[in-house]
């Protein structure tokens, strides 16, 4: 279950940050005008609240696309990634107590 519950949440906040740079692309570098030139509100309009139908369902295909390919495959390619740096059971929960003690002040 946390496997799930993790897979989807970074699959989602990676969405979310392609489509940000996409919407910063599109308005900041590119130019592109919207049909309300009042409202300067920006958040996903090039991707998935835009004003075309085909691009909004290419954009949601393409996330849902994403978030199945992440959930998949995920445990895959992140234990891939971690395995040359050799981290033991032990080391992890150090890190993770020390992570705790650091960021509970924040919290």
């Amino acid at each position: 279950m946390p496997y799930i519950f993790f897979t989807l949440t970074a699959g989602i906040v990676l969405i979310l940050l392609s489509a940000k740079t996409i919407d910063f692309i599109a308005f900041h570098i590119l130019g592109v005008t919207t049909a309300d030139p009042l409202s300067d509100n920006f958040l996903l309009r090039a991707t998935f609240w835009s004003g075309s139908l085909p691009l909004t369902v290419i954009s949601s295909m393409s996330a849902a696309g994403f978030l199945f390919l992440t959930w998949k495959y995920g445990g895959r390619i992140f234990k891939r990634l971690i395995a040359p740096f050799s981290i033991s059971p032990d080391m992890l929960d150090d890190i993770t107590y020390k992570s705790i003690v650091f960021g509970f002040p924040f919290f």
